[in-house]
């Protein structure tokens, strides 16, 4: 899991990596910080997530700055993080997310969210449900030099408004896990931390998969969209 401030941020990472190793799948995970679900059930196991990825694939999670308690710790994280949004906000328990594997507070910035929204809707072609979803992204440099609105795109809606839906998402996110460890991945370091992508075609793979073992229809939308509504 890789908290990030906006549409920018992820959209360099992933140029970066494709034209180090060519095609790769990448993750956006769509989830408001102030949504009761999101909050309490993906944000909430965010650090279990990024354990059991095991090392094989990250998801992005746009909308949050890292949340330093006074000058002194924005200055140290800033040495290892130079390029990241980082705020002076001594209330802890203010925060959002808090990464293990980082050692970092996240707090969310519903402003930067939304701004996400507007371009993923404006530039991707990608409608917005008002529930938590997953967007996968395969990205090819080779169509369109890598721009994300030209490339193959599945998105999953996590949470239909039924009960329990939003936690079938841990299950599928276990699966994502259990196909990015039998498909080779990529590490890179950017400013101390690690990121991690999925390499190759795997949408087709988790298309397959969620037609299989979760029920529903994939919906083609246009535009190398697909969608999917988690049953």
């Amino acid at each position: 899991m890789n908290p990030v401030k906006d549409y920018n941020d992820i959209y360099t990472d992933i140029k970066k990596i494709c034209e180090e190793h060519g095609t790769v799948t990448v993750g956006i995970l769509i989830a408001d910080g102030y949504q009761q679900d999101a909050r309490e059930y993906i944000l909430h196991y965010a650090n279990m997530f990024d354990r059991h990825s095991d090392g094989y694939i990250d998801f992005f999670i746009p909308g949050y700055y890292i949340n330093a308690s006074s000058e002194q710790e924005a200055k140290r994280i800033r040495s290892f993080h130079p390029n990241a949004d980082i705020r002076i906000e001594s209330n802890k328990y203010s925060d959002v997310i808090f990464l293990e594997r980082t050692g970092l507070h996240y707090g969310y910035d519903q402003g930067l969210f939304f701004r996400f929204l507007d371009n993923i809707h404006d530039r991707m072609g990608i409608a917005i449900t008002y529930n938590p979803m997953l967007i996968l992204v395969e990205v090819n440099m080779d169509m369109c030099r890598g721009e994300l609105e030209f490339q193959k795109k599945l998105v999953i809606e996590l949470d239909s408004n039924s009960d329990g839906n939003i936690r079938r998402a841990g299950m599928l996110f276990e699966d994502i896990f259990e196909i990015a460890k039998k498909n080779i991945n990529l590490y890179k370091f950017r400013d101390g931390i690690r990121l991690r992508y999925l390499k190759k075609n795997c949408i087709d793979l988790i298309s397959d998969l969620l037609v299989r073992d979760y029920g529903g229809a994939l919906k083609v939308l246009g535009n190398g969209v697909a969608s999917y509504r988690l049953q």
